[in-house]
């Protein structure tokens, strides 16, 4: 059937919406078909290369770094999933021996006994504040099961705070600041209060004076009213695809 008038002029303003629709909609599967990337083979991840580096070209947004005001849910990751948070954007920076040797840790971290057969990680979220400032973490996790799922294991969510500024019109940059557990199943609330700071550790670690300037920078490369792509790593080749939580629950 023809357009109506109002299609018309949105088509105009808006020339790639439906394409992004599309390609959105191929992400979204893949991203679902692959455990968020946790399970994907070559040719997923080629594909779902493929398909963010179109969306990229066509982002709708001027100025995306500054776009990111939210609660955002990770959908996929091209490295380990709990990478989301900003405390390992740092600490890969920070370590002596780079990505390389962080690579490593983490693939350690990722094979930590797992709870149950779900997985060690639940959701994972950024909130992300540019007025006040903050980026909060948070990363569901159930680890440290001997006995094959017969007990609960260790729960809890991880939540970390950083400081977060917009660089430019593409770039944030990120420095973690506090790191906690909420809602752990480990003597009865006794990590609750508990509060790590963890700029302390980053400043020892690479002798700052400064705590708050131990930063590492990552690249929004899209945004939209459902999607973000943030893309780290000094090759900018480690990638993160979030979804809006509330286009989530919708």
């Amino acid at each position: 059937p023809p357009l109506s008038l109002a299609e018309e002029e949105e088509e105009e303003e808006d020339p790639d919406a439906e394409a992004r629709a599309a390609l959105t909609r191929r992400l979204m599967a893949l991203a679902a078909a692959s455990s968020r990337g946790q399970q994907d083979t070559r040719d997923t991840r080629a594909s779902v290369e493929d398909v963010v580096t179109e969306l990229e070209f066509m982002n709708p947004t001027t100025d995306p770094a500054s776009a990111i005001d939210g609660e955002w849910t990770l959908v996929y990751a091209n490295v380990e999933a709990f990478r989301s948070s900003p405390f390992f954007w740092a600490f890969q920076d920070a370590i002596p021996g780079g990505e390389d040797l962080a690579n490593g840790v983490f693939k350690f971290t990722a094979g930590l006994p797992v709870a149950g057969t779900a997985g060690p990680f639940g959701a994972i979220k950024q909130i992300v504040n540019l007025e006040s400032g903050e980026l909060v973490s948070e990363v569901e996790m159930k680890i440290f099961d001997p006995f094959f799922g017969a007990l609960s294991g260790i729960s809890g969510v991880v939540v970390s705070a950083a400081n977060v500024r917009v660089v430019d019109e593409e770039t944030i940059a990120v420095a973690p600041r506090t790191t906690r557990i909420r809602n752990s199943n480990v003597g009865a609330g006794l990590l609750e209060g508990v509060v790590v700071p963890t700029s302390d550790a980053f400043a020892a670690l690479t002798g700052a004076a400064d705590a708050g300037k131990n930063e590492a920078q990552a690249s929004v490369t899209y945004v939209d009213e459902t999607l973000r792509v943030t893309r780290v790593g000094k090759e900018r080749n480690q990638v993160f695809v979030y979804a809006r939580s509330s286009a989530m629950e919708a």
